[in-house]
Parts: structure tokens; C-alpha cells; sequence
């Protein structure tokens, strides 16, 4: 069973969930879940009638609805509209039971037969109620009711500056300001409700901020100019007060709550009283001054009536601690102190809950800021509770419903004990029984006398009314409304016995719609003309805009004749029209309705014909909702990674994305040339179950030709493989040389020699011992199939065969087999069977020495098996004898290297010296010390490289091995993805290669250029493919195809990921490619990284081949959604063709057409062919009365952003010192950055071009230019200039500026036919030539470009410390954010800035030296880096391993 119910307020649980603007934006499947739970849910009439409209249910599907407040199921209220438009247009067998509760079914206008009986009629039910109050009171206490009354008191020596003002600035038209209005009904509030001196003290205050406000936007530059208008404030304490932070909105400051609300409400206010009011601000502001610094330092009010005394001057109207000032609180009203003399008998009860009820909400302000701070008054804790007022931003009603729910919290659980509210805690909040509940101002209704009185439910509360003295008009009053309650019951009772057993009989409801009058869609989805105006204003607020529009429909209502039924004739009728904003579909830019009997009916129905069109026109989805785009914190990275900085900390960023393994990819040449059968070097012994003269498979040679320093060689050491490389895998590679960049030529054999089994085995077995033991410190994979992919294969003469390599005969020959057939009896450490002997074999080394000489190689396999250049033998002396400091070498062996067989004594020592080895990506590591070193031939035996081909060869092959079997991968997939002639093999290898890879290069810049790239390509698709489509639409479609998440899939699909060189080669985690997988060859990749693989991809592609090769990377990756190949040939559907009717009438009002176009040829240097696209690109939002014939900029600049990207990400790619990717995007962000772009735009003049309906925005161009043109002077006359961007310490600029300027790149690249060369000509001329040198100077970048946001991750990642957190917010009622960065809970920074990022950019620059002073001198209180060093040593102790051997060198060199 479904159980519905409704209550009144917006901040009730749905299931669990706080009830804001969530629900209603829920999806169909969200909603069906949750209704498929099925039991009682709870949530506001407005979202039970929202998913009625939107058909997300049926009415058949409840059993029951629970009206909470019934009372309010009246006219065109949300009872009524679901009770009419749903309830009543379902047949009577689906309806579900109504059960309504109220506690007054009366109405303000209707007497109460009436009002009970429209009731019953709008909720088809029948009002009932108990006829035994007796059981009523049973479980409920009431209260008792006491009228307390106060005196008027006279304030004859206080002469009010209040109504002074008030007056004057009426008769000069301040009563037309809304703001000034409301400010003015306050401060009269003030005055008659507790004292003129705070009337005054509230007057001044709220004027001054306002002016301030008003100053903050004109004046910040005016230390730097000459003008001096304004008054100074600074030599005044009380304004310095003001702007000290006591009046901050965190503060809950009454006068800066009052700040707030007017704040709001300027939002919303004329544009053609801008200017009017801020003159009448700083009249106000003048008159108040002089007043108020006329005062003197007189301490009674008394002394010199009407001047502000030092305690006015020092009293402050915000929560405190500190009392009233006697003298203050003496000439407090009559109402007040009568107030205070209520509460004061409840001081010593602890348990003491208590509400006061009042009118309006600057009273409820005051009330709650003044009573605390009264005598004997201070055991209050008390806040108000108010509702919302006028039109609120959406960010402003939820900061308010926090509020609100905080203030309830606090109040349930006892932090508060005294509510001030207005109406708005009346009914529908869950309050707790309260002691007393007090009436400051009057009850007017029954209503409101029943409710009000029910939250005193507690054991022998109290009701009290206030009333002022001899006003019997009140008293009269009071006794009206008690009777009208009781006839109220008497009715109900009586109306019960008369209608007992009679059938209900539903007369017309208050809503009788007609049919014209719904608009419903196949999925039962309807919009009536009772809510098509808040969906049409709503409609309008979700299209892109900036602060200085504030769009909305414009209704245009006036008289008509229509149709008179009755006379056959015609009447008077009225007619209604919608203007949408600019940015709307032109085919709903302007709908008239028909016509109506009423003007709010031709609204309505207008408003409802504006949403057919708006449907049509693709604005709705199927249920009727306005579509928005919002990809929340999961689809943009950097959101994801400040959602996790502030609720993980910074040091989880980096690891917080998805990490996924793959298998490493293998070429298909491998999988189809191997040779079989298979062959396992380990397990099967030379001359054994071979047949002669066999062949196996045909081996193609692969050489290595390196240059060194100019000189060229071929290594000893090639390749041999079942397969010719593709050409495409052989010629020139780039490999790091002891951290050089080497070229190394590959040279590849095209007819293969033959290679029988048993040579085939010599192979596999030369490359086990080549990389097992000798270069690696890694194990061969555990399993019998392990045949190398890539045997190693020895030549007497590299350089002989690469000249005759496709002569098999000379090839043959020239294969060192005698070094292969050398490891035939040779005893391996790391083979896992091995030939048992009955005695180890002892080499003759003094033989060994007198053939090879230094060149001979030998391992020990007691000393870490490792690697030695034997250099002689020392004959004349023995083991037992030879001195190790107080020991021999046999006790070196015995205690050291905890040998455990016997040691002969009287075999001779070796003399030795440590190989170099292979460190990192062909970093040749050298041993510490070069000291010679001293071994047992015991435990000894040669190695079958020799010393210089180990050292000038062999240590390179695993970079080389890496390096081709990496080509190898990367040709296949681009021969897959058909790009072989767009791009080169090495720079498409470089997108596979990771920074940790330490290679020449990387993906990272190709990545940073090839996501500027698709971010054109899909902007140009979107915006010639979605002609109606606003601004919104298309940057959240581009950011939906571009997100990594859609990059991954494609990705995935062509196992970019497999391929991905993550890591350098290093001898713990490389192994040679081989038949079996060994572990280290699978590959873990995070979700990022996969997807960066598909930008880097087409960066390479870019590099190579420009636009076009970009564009053939981008329609293969995105082929699904039709992308086209050449982005040039959207020519052929731009939607712009040359208007039919001319342009004149639109910009008569500013220039005309030919001065327009003849001024954007003065500016950008370019003529324009189609004066539309001039005229859109230069047209704000907040434009009206273009209808149909233009948009605003939105689209153009859209598509001129994304150019604009991408060309100057090219331009600084192509920088000769080749930046580092983090330089990069710093580089980047200075130059298309809203900063610098306004500057350049104003230079041009482009913003005087600018069609706009706003005087603010003309307002703000003029102060930004001042400060523009003073900047510009102060840098010019600056030593040095070019060292520092003027405009980076400018206030921010206004957005619309630097939009107007990518908009008209956008509107030249679609005139000119989509022509690059010309949209580069014009960056060129218009932010490169003239900017550059600023940037760039002798091809040298001139600017800090540093990344401190990076910089900082990349400080605690390294700094042992997981309890960093950084969080970035906007400030309550303020267009500033702030980034805080704790440690441990502890703040070490805050900083401010304009925009989130500078924000961070702020905090984390300021962090930086904090944390490193911290990570370096220590930090007692965390214990993080405990365990974090504990691994950090285990692992470079265990790294470092063989530096521990070289220690126990040094004690045999030292003998």
C-alpha cells in the first residue's frame, strides 16, 4: 500500500533525502525506483504534482493522499492543481482516498459555511472532526492564553536623522527605487518597534556598505588615479567597523543579512534605475555622514538631542556578548522592554523553550541580536527563523534552507532555546512543545491564532499576546477571532449531524480547465497555464548567461477585440505575447497566445503556447522537462580531483582514478611465424633428440647500428627472427644511451637463413644466459614454454655481415657459433635443473687469462653471482694464507657469504674488477669503486661474452629489444587504425610511451596538442551540425564525447592500453618478450592514461600532418558519431547564409551596418562578407528586440574559444626549447586566459561595439578600461616591462570582453569558409604581433609560467603525509572563492581570489613554502611518515642490495 503526503515546507525527507531541487530534476528510472519501494513517502506538493505532470505516476498507482494543511487547497494554489488537473481527470474506480488535516478549515474572505463547503468541493472529501474534545485533551496540553499589554512610549528628545533622510530622498524619486524602498520600510520598522538611535545606528550602516558596494566597484583603482569624488571612509571608526569583518554574512550580522537581501534583490531591479540609484546612494550617504561625524563625545543622548553619541557610534548590531549600554537601553520602546520583562521570569529555568512570533523579518533580525544582550536576559540563546523574500538566486534559497535546518538542529537539541520567527514557523515545521510562545506583533487571522498557539503544546505553557494600551481596535480584535473558532466548531458539528449518511455532491471546483488549456504529450507528461509561466521562466534561467543578464521572458499584454458568444459580436479581450531571450531557438523567439477574457489568463496562455513551441523546437525532453546538461563532479577531472582533495586529501588525488591491468600486446607476426615445435633451453640438453640438418623455421637477421658521438657502429650482438620486420618497425629509432638521446638504425635481413633445432636451442639458451645471468636481476617465468620471441644472436664481425646481411651463406659464417656451443658445459646458478656432476669443475684461469687476456669475463656463483673482469691470477699465493684484515679470504667466504662446502686452501686467489652493468633506460652503471676484487676459481667459471662485447654491446640490448618489440606493436595498431600515412612510426610510438618510462620523449606533450585538437574538431561538428542548439547544449555535448570516459571506450577497443610503455628498463622489472607472459609484462594503466593514448595519437597525427591529419585521427576514433574527416568541409552546413531583410533597423539604434563592419576591418584587419555574422558575434545576451533575426554571441564564441585553443597550443608546442607539458598548459592558460584576452579585445576597441540592454555592463567596460589604461602607463614607465603582464594584478575583467573577441574569431572562421590560414592571420594580428614579446622574448619563454597547483600534489605525494586536505568553495553571498589547505584538521593557508582557480593557484603557491619548511624540519604532531619511511627504506635498502656487497668488497681491497 502507497501512501502519499504532503507537507507545506520545502525542507521535509523524501525517503531519507533533504528535499530541495533534487527530486524534481530526478529521471524516470530514478523515480520508478524509488516508487518501487513502495510504503509511506513524504515530500513537498510541489514535487508530488511535478511527477504527476511529468508522468512519472499515475494516480491509480496511490491508495491514499494525506493533506497536510488542507486549509490551503484554495483558487490556483498546488492542492487545488492536483486535485483538478489529476485527481479529478482519472476515473472514479482509480482515484485514491483523500484524508486532509487542518486545524482551521477558514478562509481570510469567505465566511465559514463557505469556506468549509469549498473545501469539500476542491478535495471531493467531507470535513469532519471530533466531537469529543475531551479525548483531544487527553494528548495534548493547552495552553494558557494571557494578553499582556505595553505603553507607547515618546521618544521627545530623540529627534530621528531616520525620517530625515527618509523624506528628503523621497521627494527626489527614492520611493521609485525598490531597494532604497525596502531599506527605508526597515529602518521605519526599526524605529517604532525599539528605538530611533537604532534606527539610525541600522540607517547609516546599511547605506554606507551599499555605497561601499557601490565604491568597491568604481573605486578599488582610485588610489591610482586622480579622481576623488567620494569622501574617504577610512578616517571614521565606525566605517573602518563596517568593513572589519563583524559584519560578515558568516557572522549572522543583522545589518549584514539586511546587506544580503538587498543584494538579492538589486539583482533583479531596472536597469534604467542603475544610475538613478547610486546617485541617491551617495546623496543618502552624504547627508548621513555629515551627521554622523557631527557627533561629539558627549555619553548621554540627553546632553545634545539628535547628534549621535560615541556609544552610538561604537554600538554594534550583531550577536555579542556585550550588553546594551544603560544608557542605550534606557531609551529602548515601551514594546521592547516589555518584551524583556515577559522572559525575565524564566531565567532559572533550565529547561526554558520559547518562541516570539513577528510580522516582519528585519524585526525577527533585531529581536534575536538584542534580547541576549539585555539585563538578566543573558541564559537566552536565541536565532530567528524567517522565510525567503522576493526573486532569490537558487544558490541563495539553498543557502537559506542550510540555514534554516541548522537553526531547527540547534533548537531541537537544546543549543538554542528562544526562536524569533515570522509566519513561516507558524505551521509546517516539526518544533518541540514550548513553554511560552509570545505575539510581538498582532494576530489578524484565525489561522494564524490557532497555529501560532499550537506550538505551545508544553505541561502549563503559556500564550501571550501583545497589545499596546487603550487600543481597543486590537482588543476587539482578538475577541472577533475567538469567536469565529468557536462558530468554526460549532458549524463543523453541525454540518456532521445533518449530512450523516448522505452521499457527496461536488459542485464546480475553484479549477475548471479547458481542454485549450492542457498540453500533454504521448508519454503523459502535460503542462497547464497554471504552471507554463514558471516552466518558461525556468526555461530562460537555465540558458547560458553571464551576471549582467538576467534572462527572463518579457510578457507584452494589451487590449483586443474577441468573439462574444453571447451577442454574436465582439467584446474587449486581451492578448498576450512572449519575448524570449536572444539565445533562444528563433522559431520561439517571439509567441503570441490567444486571445482571453482577462489579461493573467492571456499570459498564462501565451506562457503555455511558448512551451508547444519550445517543445517542438527540441527544448523538452518526452516529459516535458527544460533539458540541462550537468555532467556533475564524476565527468570533469579537475571537479573529481578537488571533490577528492577535500574529502580524501591531496596525497589520494593522483590514485584515486580507476587502474586496470591488461596483457601486454603481442605483434600478430609473432603469434603466426614462431617456430614449431616448441623448444625449452632449460630442460633439454644439447645433442639430444635432434635430427640433423633439421630446419626449424628461417631466421631473418636484424642488426643495430648506433651513433655515438658522431661515429657509427654495428653491434656484435643482432637479432634473429621468424619473420622480416615490417620497414615500417626497421630504419631509425631513438633510445636513451646513458641519458642521451641515440639514434640507432635498425637493419633488417629480407631472406632468411635456415635455423635447425638444435641452433635454435644454442639461441634460446645464449639469450637465457645473456639476460638471466648476466644484465638482469629477474627470474625466467615459471613454466616450460618459454622460448625468447627474440633470441640474441652473436657475430664474429657486426659490421662485415649488416654489408652482405641478405647473403645467408656469409651470414651463416659469421655466426659466433663457438660462443654459442661454449655454454654447453657450462654451470648456470639461476637454471632450475641442472646436470648433476659428481665434482664441481675447476677452469684452468691461468690458461683462460693467457688466451683472452682482461677480455675474459668469469662469475662467481657464491659472490651474488655476479659478473667480474678477471685481470690475473695471483699464483704465488693461496686461500688459506691470503689476509683478509685479521682473517683469510676462506673465512670472507665462510662468514660473509656463508658458503657451507669446502673450501680448498691451497687453491690460488683471482684478481678481479666488477663489470659495468645496465642500470636504468641504458643508464651504464659503473661499480662505486674501482678497486680491485679477490675471488676463490673454487666457486668461479667463465663467462662466454667477453668483457668488450658485454660492455660495448651487450648492456644495450634490452633498450634495443624494447625499443623494436615496442615499434612492432605500435605499427600493427596504427596499420589498424589506418594511419599509416599520417604520422611517422617513431611519433606514434611516442604516443604509447609514458613519462616513467624515461625515454627522449613521451606522450605528454602530443597529449596536451592533440586535446586541443579534438576539442575544435567536435566543436566544429556540433556547431555546423546543431543549428538550434544554445551554448549550454553544445559545451556539455563536447564535454560529454571528450570526456575521458568516451576516450577510454575507444581506447580499450583498439588495446591502446596493452601496448603503453609505463616503465624505463631497469634490471629488476624488464624481461625480454617471450613465448609465456612473464609478470612483468602485464600492464596497469589508469582510466586517464588510457584515454590520454587517444589524444597523444592524434597529436602525432597533427605534428605529422596537420589539421588533416588530425582530422582523419578523430573521425577513426569517433567514426559512431559521423564525425567528418575534414573539419574544413562543414563549410557546406554552417547555418549562416545572408539575411533576407536588412540589418538596419537593428543597429540604427548603436551604428549602421556599413560603420560596423568598417569599424571590425579597423580592429581585426578583416573584411566581413555576411554582416549577420558581424552583427551576432557582437550581440550580448542581454539584448532585446532583435526577435528573430539574430542570436546572441554564445554559439560563435563557443566555436571561436575552441580555435583560439588550438592554435596557440600549436603555436607553443612548436617552441624551439619544446616545453614541458605542465609549461605547456601554463603558457596556455596566460594567453587565452579572460584576463589578458579582455585586455587585447580593449586595445581593439571591441568593446565599445558591444549591443547590450544593460547600463551595468557599460558600466563595468568604462572602470575596466580606466584601470586598463593606468596599468598600461605604470608597466610602461617599469624598468622591467617585459618581465612582467601588466593585467594579472587587475580586478577581474568583465567575461563578456574577451568573449566578444573569441566570438568574432568564430564568426571570421565560418565567413571565410572555414578558412584556417585566415583565422590565424587574424590571431596573429590581434593577440600574437602585438602581445608576444611579452610571452616569448628571443624565442625564450619571458613569464613565470609555473604550475604551483601541480607543484604542490607533486610536494605531498613525496612528503609522507596523508592528512593534507585542500577545499575550494565560493563565499556565502559573495562572487569570491576561497581554497583552504589543512594538516591534521589544522589550517596552515587560506587564500581568496576571483575564480576557483586562482583560488587554488593562491593557496597552493602560499603552501608550498609552508610544507617544505614543515617536511623539513619536521612535524611532531603527525606520525604519518612513520610507516611511510618504515617502506620507503625496506625498498631502497633492498634496491640498493648490491651496494651492501660492495661494502664487503671495500673489507677484502683494504687488506
Amino acid at each position: 500500500m502507497a501512501i502519499w503526503a504532503w507537507m507545506m515546507q520545502v525542507d521535509r525527507l523524501l525517503l531519507g533525502l533533504v528535499l530541495t531541487f533534487g527530486p524534481i530534476q530526478w529521471k524516470k528510472e530514478r523515480w520508478e525506483l524509488e516508487i518501487s519501494k513502495g510504503g509511506c513517502m513524504v515530500m513537498t506538493p510541489a514535487v508530488f504534482e511535478a511527477i504527476l505532470r511529468h508522468g512519472y505516476l499515475a494516480m491509480k498507482d496511490t491508495n491514499i493522499i494525506v493533506f497536510d494543511e488542507c486549509h490551503h487547497a484554495r483558487k490556483n494554489s498546488v492542492y487545488n492543481q492536483i486535485m483538478a488537473l489529476h485527481y479529478a481527470r482519472v476515473p472514479e474506480s482509480d482515484r485514491p482516498l483523500i484524508f486532509g488535516m487542518t486545524a482551521s478549515p477558514l478562509a481570510v474572505k469567505n465566511d465559514i459555511e463557505t469556506s468549509i463547503r469549498k473545501l469539500e468541493i476542491n478535495l471531493h472529501s467531507k470535513a469532519i472532526t471530533s466531537l469529543n474534545t475531551g479525548d483531544i485533551s487527553q494528548h495534548t496540553n493547552r495552553p494558557t492564553v494571557v494578553v499582556a499589554t505595553y505603553k507607547l512610549q515618546e521618544y521627545t528628545n530623540q529627534p530621528s536623522k531616520t525620517a530625515d533622510v527618509v523624506s528628503a530622498l523621497a521627494n527626489i524619486g527614492a520611493n521609485d527605487i525598490a531597494i532604497l524602498r525596502r531599506l527605508f520600510n526597515n529602518a521605519l520598522s526599526i524605529q517604532i518597534n525599539f528605538a530611533p538611535w537604532l534606527s539610525d545606528v541600522f540607517l547609516w550602516r546599511c547605506i554606507a556598505q551599499l555605497h561601499a558596494e557601490d565604491k568597491d566597484m568604481t573605486d578599488s583603482c582610485l588610489t591610482k588615479t586622480k579622481s576623488s569624488e567620494i569622501a574617504p571612509l577610512e578616517d571614521d571608526e565606525t566605517v573602518q567597523d563596517l568593513f572589519s569583518g563583524k559584519f560578515a554574512a558568516t557572522d549572522n550580522s543583522f545589518v549584514s543579512s539586511i546587506f544580503i537581501d538587498l543584494l538579492n534583490e538589486r539583482r533583479s531591479k531596472s536597469i534604467d534605475s542603475d544610475s538613478e540609484e547610486k546617485e541617491l546612494l551617495r546623496t543618502g550617504y552624504n547627508m548621513l555622514s555629515d551627521h554622523w561625524r557631527a557627533g561629539g563625545t558627549c555619553l548621554s543622548i540627553d546632553q545634545n538631542p539628535g547628534v549621535p553619541t560615541d556609544e552610538m557610534k561604537e554600538f554594534k548590531i550583531c550577536p555579542s556578548s556585550i550588553p546594551i549600554p544603560p544608557m542605550l537601553y534606557t531609551q529602548m520602546s515601551g514594546k521592547f522592554l516589555r518584551l524583556v520583562e515577559i522572559l525575565k521570569p524564566y531565567s532559572k529555568d533550565s529547561n526554558f523553550c520559547g518562541i516570539v512570533f513577528v510580522e516582519k523579518r528585519c524585526v525577527a533580525l533585531v529581536l534575536a541580536i538584542l534580547l541576549p544582550r539585555c539585563p538578566d536576559l543573558q541564559f537566552l540563546r536565541a536565532d530567528c527563523l524567517i522565510g525567503r523574500r522576493g526573486q532569490y538566486h537558487q544558490q541563495d534559497v539553498l543557502g537559506e534552507k542550510k540555514s534554516t535546518k541548522r537553526t531547527m538542529t540547534q533548537f531541537r537539541n537544546g543549543d538554542l532555546n528562544l526562536l524569533v520567527a515570522t509566519q513561516v514557523a507558524e505551521e509546517g515545521l516539526d518544533i518541540q512543545p514550548c513553554n511560552v510562545v509570545i505575539r510581538f506583533d498582532p494576530v489578524t487571522s484565525v489561522i494564524s491564532n490557532i497555529q501560532s498557539r499550537g506550538r505551545a503544546r508544553h505541561k502549563d505553557s503559556k500564550y501571550i499576546l501583545m497589545i499596546k494600551e487603550d487600543d481597543h481596535e486590537r482588543m476587539e480584535q482578538l475577541k472577533k477571532l475567538e469567536l469565529q473558532e468557536q462558530e468554526m466548531n460549532t458549524s463543523l458539528v453541525k454540518k456532521m449531524s445533518l449530512e450523516e449518511g448522505s452521499a457527496l455532491d461536488f459542485c464546480v471546483h475553484d479549477i475548471d480547465l479547458p481542454p485549450e488549456g492542457i498540453f500533454q504529450v504521448e508519454t503523459g507528461a502535460k503542462i497547464t497555464v497554471f504552471n507554463a509561466i514558471t516552466v518558461v521562466h525556468q526555461f530562460c534561467s537555465l540558458l547560458p548567461h553571464d551576471s549582467f543578464a538576467n534572462l527572463k521572458p518579457i510578457f507584452m499584454t494589451g487590449p483586443c477585440l474577441m468573439p462574444a458568444a453571447e451577442t454574436k459580436g465582439h467584446s474587449l479581450g486581451w492578448i498576450s505575447s512572449v519575448e524570449l531571450p536572444v539565445n533562444a531557438p528563433e522559431s520561439c523567439r517571439f509567441v503570441t497566445g490567444p486571445a482571453c477574457r482577462f489579461p493573467v489568463d492571456a499570459r498564462r496562455f501565451a506562457a503555455l503556447e511558448t512551451v508547444k513551441q519550445l517543445y517542438k523546437a527540441g527544448c523538452f525532453d518526452e516529459r516535458l522537462k527544460p533539458l540541462r546538461y550537468s555532467l556533475g563532479p564524476t565527468g570533469e577531472e579537475s571537479e573529481r580531483s578537488d571533490a577528492v582533495a577535500a574529502a580524501r586529501g591531496i596525497k589520494r588525488v593522483t590514485k584515486f582514478s580507476e587502474m586496470t591491468t591488461y596483457d601486454m600486446y603481442v605483434p600478430k607476426c609473432f603469434k603466426r611465424k614462431f617456430p614449431n615445435p616448441k623448444l625449452n633451453p632449460i630442460h633439454t640438453k644439447v645433442n639430444e633428440n635432434f635430427a640433423e640438418e633439421t630446419v626449424s623455421y628461417e631466421g631473418y637477421v636484424v642488426l643495430f647500428r648506433v651513433d655515438e658521438n658522431g661515429a657509427q657502429r654495428v653491434l656484435d650482438l643482432g637479432l634473429i627472427l621468424p619473420f622480416v620486420i615490417p620497414s615500417s618497425a626497421a630504419g631509425t629509432h631513438i633510445i636513451m644511451i646513458n641519458t642521451k638521446p641515440t639514434k640507432v638504425t635498425v637493419i633488417s635481413s629480407e631472406v632468411g637463413i635456415p635455423v635447425d633445432e638444435k641452433q635454435n636451442f644454442l639461441l634460446q639458451m645464449f639469450s637465457h644466459t645473456l639476460f638471466f645471468n648476466g644484465l638482469l636481476r629477474t627470474s625466467p617465468p615459471d613454466t616450460d614454454e618459454n622460448d625468447f620471441l627474440m633470441p640474441v644472436v652473436p657475430f664474429v664481425n657486426g659490421e662485415r655481415v649488416s654489408l652482405n646481411i641478405n647473403d645467408t651463406e656469409f651470414v651463416s659464417q659469421n655466426i659466433n657459433w663457438s660462443m654459442l656451443a661454449s655454454q654447453e658445459n657450462m654451470k648456470w646458478s639461476s637454471f632450475k635443473e641442472q646436470s648433476t656432476a659428481s665434482e664441481p669443475k675447476i677452469y684452468n684461469f691461468s690458461q683462460l687469462v693467457g688466451n683472452f687476456g682482461e677480455d675474459l669475463i668469469v662469475g662467481d656463483e657464491k659472490y651474488y653471482n655476479r659478473k667480474y673482469q678477471l685481470l690475473s691470477v695471483l699464483l704465488g699465493t693461496t686461500a688459506g694464507s691470503f689476509q683478509m684484515g685479521k682473517n683469510t679470504i676462506v673465512d670472507f667466504y665462510e662468514s660473509k657469504l656463508h658458503v657451507s662446502v669446502a673450501i680448498d686452501p691451497d687453491q690460488p686467489v683471482l684478481q678481479a674488477r666488477q663489470v659495468a652493468r645496465m642500470h636504468q633506460s641504458g643508464i651504464i652503471q659503473l661499480p662505486k669503486h674501482n678497486e680491485h676484487v679477490y675471488l676463490l676459481p673454487q666457486f668461479c667459471f667463465p663467462y662466454p661474452l667477453s668483457n668488450t662485447m658485454f660492455s660495448s654491446a651487450a648492456t644495450f640490448m634490452p633498450m634495443l629489444i624494447q625499443s623494436l618489440y615496442h615499434r612492432l606493436q605500435t605499427t600493427e595498431i596504427q596499420n589498424t587504425l589506418n594511419l599509416n600515412n599520417i604520422t611517422t612510426p617513431l611519433m606514434f610510438q611516442v604516443a604509447f610511451t609514458a613519462s616513467g618510462a624515461l625515454d627522449f620523449d613521451n606522450y605528454e606533450r602530443l597529449e596536451f596538442l592533440g586535446d586541443s585538437y579534438l576539442k575544435l574538431h567536435l566543436t566544429v561538428h556540433l556547431f555546423a551540425k546543431n543549428h538550434t542548439r544554445d551554448e549550454g547544449w553544445l559545451t556539455q555535448t563536447r564535454s560529454a564525447l571528450e570526456r575521458n570516459k568516451n576516450l577510454l571506450v575507444s581506447s580499450i577497443k583498439f588495446r591502446l592500453p596493452n601496448a603503453l610503455r609505463q616503465v624505463g628498463v631497469t634490471r629488476r622489472n624488464w624481461c625480454p618478450p617471450m613465448r609465456v607472459h612473464h609478470p612483468n609484462h602485464a600492464v596497469t594503466v589508469s582510466s586517464k592514461t588510457a584515454a590520454d593514448i587517444v589524444e597523444a595519437i592524434i597529436g602525432a597525427c597533427v605534428v605529422s600532418s596537420g589539421i588533416p591529419g588530425g582530422g582523419k585521427a578523430v573521425s577513426t576514433f569517433f567514426a559512431e558519431h559521423e564525425v567528418a574527416e575534414d573539419v574544413c568541409s562543414y563549410r557546406d552546413h554552417m547555418p549562416y547564409s545572408p539575411l533576407r531583410t536588412s540589418l538596419e533597423e537593428i543597429t540604427s539604434e548603436y551604428f549602421s551596418q556599413e560603420f560596423l563592419v568598417q569599424k571590425l576591418h579597423n580592429a581585426l584587419g578583416y573584411q566581413f562578407r555576411n554582416t549577420q555574422l558581424a552583427v551576432e558575434a557582437l550581440t550580448h545576451t542581454s539584448a532585446v528586440g532583435m526577435y528573430g533575426l539574430v542570436h546572441c554571441f554564445q554559439r560563435l564564441e563557443f566555436l571561436g574559444d575552441a580555435i583560439l585553443g588550438f592554435t596557440i597550443s600549436q603555436k607553443i608546442y612548436e617552441l624551439p626549447q619544446q616545453l614541458d607539458p605542465g609549461k605547456l598548459t601554463g603558457l596556455k592558460d596566460e594567453i587565452i586566459n579572460n584576463q589578458f584576452l579582455a585586455v587585447a579585445s580593449m586595445r581593439c576597441g571591441l568593446h565599445k561595439l558591444v549591443i547590450h540592454g544593460t547600463a551595468a555592463l557599460a558600466q563595468a567596460f568604462a572602470e575596466f578600461g580606466v584601470l586598463v589604461e593606468a596599468a598600461r602607463e605604470n608597466s610602461a614607465s617599469s624598468k622591467s616591462a617585459d618581465e612582467k603582464l601588466f593585467w594579472q594584478d587587475l580586478p577581474v575583467a568583465p567575461k563578456t570582453i574577451s568573449d566578444v573577441l573569441e566570438a568574432l574569431i568564430g564568426a571570421v572562421f565560418v565567413d571565410s569558409g572555414c578558412d584556417f590560414d585566415v583565422v590565424h592571420g587574424l590571431i596573429h594580428r590581434v593577440l600574437i604581433r602585438p602581445w608576444w614579446h611579452l610571452f616569448v622574448h628571443s624565442g625564450n619563454v619571458a613569464i613565470d609560467i609555473s604550475n604551483p597547483i601541480g607543484s604542490l600534489y607533486m610536494l605531498v605525494e613525496n612528503g609522507f603525509c596523508d592528512e593534507i586536505f585542500m577545499k575550494c568553495e565560493q563565499m556565502e553571498g559573495r562572487d569570491q572563492f576561497y581554497c583552504e589547505i589543512t594538516k591534521h584538521g589544522k589550517k596552515i593557508v587560506r587564500s581568496e581570489g576571483a575564480s576557483k582557480r586562482l583560488a587554488k593557484r593562491a593557496a597552493s603557491a602560499e603552501a608550498i613554502t609552508v610544507l617544505t619548511t614543515i617536511f623539513k624540519e619536521g612535524d611532531s604532531n603527525c606520525h604519518c611518515n612513520v610507516s611511510d619511511n618504515k617502506k620507503t627504506q625496506v625498498a631502497r635498502d633492498d634496491d640498493d642490495d648490491d651496494d651492501d656487497a660492495d661494502d664487503d668488497t671495500l673489507m677484502a681491497v683494504d687488506v
